[in-house]
């Protein structure tokens, strides 16, 4: 060969050498693992044709040129078989078996072609040389060795275009189908020029082959972020990230996580999983929020609180954008920033609201509340449970009355807070019929017991929103006044409880 010709040789055998050096993209995915072979295969044809163009006996060029036969049907095989795997259509042991048979066949063949020229009608004694090779009669065996190559090639290019037109449509994104396209019509023109018009010296079969598996793996490293991520050498940056991260395709498919995140959810990301299954999947262990707001006035539970954000990830040479998931575990954040709000609305001794939930509450009820009822609570006598009896008496008291409160505030769905002191207050929004005279009876009933020192007494006043431009400062206004007409009634009861403690305040009661 001529200078030029050998440059133009040796551009397309670094092309088919390029993916061994990257041997290892290939098990980032099982779906791509066959591939590894199928580049060996094409560097070990490289091998054979640069073998051809370099030895002088012509004896070796004969068995060189046979070695091809078996070579290029292994080539073949493999890539059918990748990309079968790669589409997820799966082939029975028969097939693949049937396949390494064929394989093992040809090589027995071709290196036997001496004795029965089933590949050429030539021995190696007639003084072969490689640039007659294409005058020379073929056997039965190479036509069946053909057929058999085109039928796969043809299997696997008509699938790869299926999958291409899918993608086109639905992507939008013609890139890879005209990378795809060029590189077989290229591939098929130089066999076609090579027969009909001009022989090549370098064999047209191994053009095409090259151009075929190369644009069909540019075509996957352009797609694949799992791919992309490898290439740029980005995986010590993901994986010293303190924080979790996933990393979804153009399609929202998620190809791969940060391993704390698959840990933590126990996620297998060998089966094909969208965005929205994944967090679908983790919604029982996680809360994902990207704005706080969301959480505002919701319980803190045990679950995980991940802040996420989201970031694009822009593709070369295509019209859509990846997704970067960033998430930040802000559970012990959202712990303590319950723990203050709960401090801030509870009261810390009785674990009911307290009047700044109250006050906060006063908005909602005047702005949307068209109806609700409050029942404002006195306890009697705790003064004197203090003086005669102790304040842990006192304490045990106001406890045991928020206890009942709750019970029967949960009962009929209303709201109890401590105001302060010895003053509790119940609100009911659209309170159902009946429900705030059984509520009366239900704590006074509580509040019974046969020995006085453990009986509660209270006065209550119960007022209801009356027209719809009342505000809710008139409403308490109007059950603050019941209760004292009701706390003025009792001065006997109370009087009475009085002595009684202070008759017993050195007995054990």
């Amino acid at each position: 060969m001529n200078i030029l010709k050998w440059m133009i040789f040796l551009f397309i055998a670094f092309a088919s050498f390029l993916p061994i050096t990257r041997l290892r993209l290939f098990d980032i995915s099982k779906k791509y693992s066959g591939f590894k072979y199928v580049s060996l295969f094409l560097f070990l044809w490289t091998i054979i044709a640069w073998l051809k163009y370099v030895v002088l006996e012509p004896e070796q060029v004969y068995y060189l040129t046979l070695a091809i036969y078996p070579t290029l049907f292994a080539l073949t095989a493999m890539l059918f078989i990748a990309i079968m795997n790669y589409l997820e259509k799966k082939l029975s042991s028969i097939i693949i078996g049937s396949l390494v048979v064929i394989v093992m066949l040809e090589v027995f063949v071709s290196f036997t072609n001496a004795s029965h020229h089933l590949m050429i009608d030539l021995s190696p004694g007639e003084g072969f040389i490689l640039a007659g090779f294409s005058t020379i009669p073929r056997g039965i065996g190479f036509y069946i060795h053909t057929v058999l190559c085109y039928v796969m090639l043809i299997v696997v290019v008509v699938l790869i275009f299926e999958k291409l037109i899918k993608a086109l449509k639905r992507d939008n994104d013609v890139i890879p189908f005209v990378t795809m396209g060029a590189g077989i019509i290229l591939g098929v023109g130089f066999n076609i020029i090579h027969i009909f018009c001009k022989p090549f010296t370098i064999d047209p079969t191994y053009i095409a082959f090259v151009l075929l598996i190369t644009t069909l793996y540019y075509v996957f490293y352009i797609r694949d972020l799992r791919l992309i991520i490898e290439l740029g050498r980005n995986e010590f940056i993901l994986d010293n990230f303190r924080e979790m991260y996933v990393i979804c395709d153009h399609r929202n498919v998620v190809v791969g996580a940060s391993d704390e995140f698959l840990d933590s959810f126990e996620i297998d990301l060998k089966k094909e999983m969208s965005y929205e299954a994944l967090m679908e999947h983790i919604q029982d262990r996680a809360i994902v929020y990207e704005d706080q707001k969301v959480l505002n006035g919701k319980p803190f539970t045990k679950k995980r609180y991940l802040h996420m954000q989201k970031k694009k990830i822009q593709l070369p040479l295509f019209k859509y954008q990846g997704n970067f998931y960033l998430f930040y575990d802000e559970t012990k954040v959202r712990k303590q920033i319950n723990d203050v709000e709960y401090v801030k609305s509870h009261d810390l001794m009785t674990e009911l609201y307290n009047r700044n939930y109250f006050e906060e509450m006063k908005k909602d009820l005047d702005e949307y509340a068209d109806d609700y009822s409050l029942i404002m609570f006195d306890l009697d006598g705790l003064k004197f449970y203090n003086d005669y009896l102790g304040h842990a008496s006192g304490d045990d008291m106001l406890k045991r009355f928020a206890n009942m409160l709750q019970e029967v505030a949960s009962t009929y769905n209303m709201t109890a807070i401590r105001m302060g002191g010895d003053e509790f207050l119940l609100i009911a929004v659209e309170p159902i019929p009946g429900a705030i005279d059984q509520t009366i009876k239900e704590i006074s009933k509580l509040s019974e017991d046969k020995n006085n020192a453990y009986k509660i007494m209270f006065s209550y006043g119960m007022a209801s929103k009356g027209s719809k431009n009342e505000v809710l400062e008139r409403v308490f206004s109007k059950a603050d006044d019941e209760m004292y007409k009701m706390k003025l009634e009792q001065a006997d009861k109370k009087a009475e409880l009085k002595r009684y403690l202070k008759k017993n305040k050195n007995k054990s009661i």
